[in-house]
């Protein structure tokens, strides 16, 4: 699915894909559906090998929380998978607001997957059009990734037919708590209080005798993002990289192209006082912030 186009498919016993038709998203006809792939226009998402084969994060882990930019009270995650065959994790990730424009036109009964984490292909020369960007199909890691502008004759194809679909990953819907739930949690609440109450003065007590050393420890490039984040446009970014030491955030892009494009946006920016400065390496933008000493 696309902001403008929702494929209609026929899942063999397989997983194999046939397209039935191509409509217009609406309220009527997305209501129907039990399982919905939205296009890399809607998430995004990332794979890693880990070398700890006992590594078992929690369902709500963020394990690509250093690559998002997007504010933890505004994410909505999957919940990490492993592929036992390629022993890689992946993640999908979106905010909020976009999954809310999905959730409004579908059921509460639709579970929705990210393409590029649940679709497959027989060889790794398969490439189809998801959303704005271009998906390959890695056999290495059992996950989609973004196609590489400089591969200009790699042939694309328009639709998912012929691929395959493996319900692996999901984006949970948060749900309302019922009556009783909220029930326990106010009478647990009301039950610690007074030991939290005694235990919180006593800590007061504690922290004006002896208070705790504190250390500086501001990740002080996180606020360079409220200034840059939204001169980088969808899908362009790959990765992020932060080195506290040196006070930098190194932004690495799809491509040069991107990188470029991004450093054109924010020329004007950069001619103000105090602004971070500025390097760009091939399909790498570098923003320093100076380091108290």
């Amino acid at each position: 699915m696309s902001p403008k186009i929702l494929e209609v498919y026929n899942v063999q016993r397989s997983g194999k894909l046939s397209l039935l038709n191509v409509q217009e998203p609406t309220p009527k006809n997305s209501s129907k559906i039990r399982h919905l792939l939205i296009s890399s226009g809607y998430s995004n998402w990332d794979t890693t090998q880990i070398e700890n084969v006992a590594y078992k994060p929690k369902h709500d882990s963020n394990i690509f929380g250093s690559k998002s930019l997007l504010n933890s009270n505004d994410v909505v995650l999957t919940e990490p998978f492993y592929n036992l065959n390629t022993q890689y994790w992946a993640q999908a990730w979106t905010s909020k607001d976009r999954l809310n424009s999905v959730w409004k036109l579908t059921s509460k009964k639709t579970v929705v997957f990210p393409e590029a984490l649940n679709v497959s292909a027989s060889d790794d020369n398969k490439c189809w059009q998801s959303g704005p960007l271009k998906l390959k199909y890695s056999k290495e890691t059992g996950f989609s990734s973004i196609l590489p502008e400089t591969i200009g004759d790699q042939e694309v194809s328009d639709t998912l037919e012929g691929f395959f679909f493996s319900p692996n990953v999901k984006f949970g819907q948060s749900r309302s708590k019922n009556s009783l739930s909220v029930a326990l949690s106010i009478i647990t609440f009301l039950a610690c209080a007074t030991f939290a109450w005694n235990y919180s003065m006593q800590e007061t007590v504690n922290a004006r005798r002896k208070p705790p050393i504190i250390y500086e420890n501001q990740l002080r490039t996180i606020s360079v993002f409220g200034d840059y984040q939204n001169h980088i446009s969808d899908g362009s970014l790959s990765s992020v990289e932060f080195d506290q030491r040196k006070g930098s955030v190194t932004l690495i892009f799809v491509s040069e192209a991107d990188a470029k494009s991004f450093q054109n946006k924010i020329m004007m920016i950069q001619k103000q006082k105090d602004a971070p400065k500025l390097k760009i390496n091939k399909n790498a933008v570098i923003l320093t912030v100076e380091v108290q000493k």
